[in-house]
């Protein structure tokens, strides 16, 4: 009896674990942050929302070596669209694998988990240039609503 009572009781917490999850996350958000060896760097952005979201509307910010401001060439504004509940990958474009230096490619692997690339031409954005010490945040680009529609 004591084990029907704690699998109700762990099935109800997890019912309402859930259904607060639900109720509090209403935008996106960076589901999963890659530095990996060389060029190897990633963002994955979620969409815990019902509703499909142009991406058009967000840009990730690099925040260098952990700093309070940011240059223009910190920011990337995103393109492409997230369905409702997927996450959506971004890559540093670096896909040619005859460089080598600062310029070796994105390992295979990754590359096929990109669902777009992102700039890798640093004066243009070094959004995805990070390391250890540097922070990376995904805005609202300024004039579009947050989505409470679900």
């Amino acid at each position: 009896m004591k084990k029907q009572v704690l699998f109700l009781g762990l099935c109800l917490c997890a019912a309402i674990s859930t259904a607060f999850a639900q109720q509090v996350c209403s935008d996106l958000f960076m589901s999963e942050y890659v530095e990996g060896t060389y060029n190897n760097k990633a963002i994955e952005i979620y969409n815990p929302t019902n509703q499909s979201i142009d991406l058009a509307n967000y840009r990730l910010v690099r925040w260098n070596n952990g700093s309070n401001s940011y240059v223009a060439q910190a920011g990337q504004v995103l393109s492409g669209t997230i369905g409702p509940k997927e996450a959506f990958v971004f890559v540093l474009d670096k896909q040619d694998c005859s460089l080598t230096g600062a310029d070796t490619c994105v390992f295979q692997a990754l590359k096929e988990k990109a669902d777009a690339y992102i700039c890798a031409n640093y004066d243009v954005s070094y959004a995805l240039y990070h390391n250890g010490n540097d922070a990376i945040s995904l805005h609202r680009v300024e004039g579009t609503a947050p989505r409470h529609d679900d």
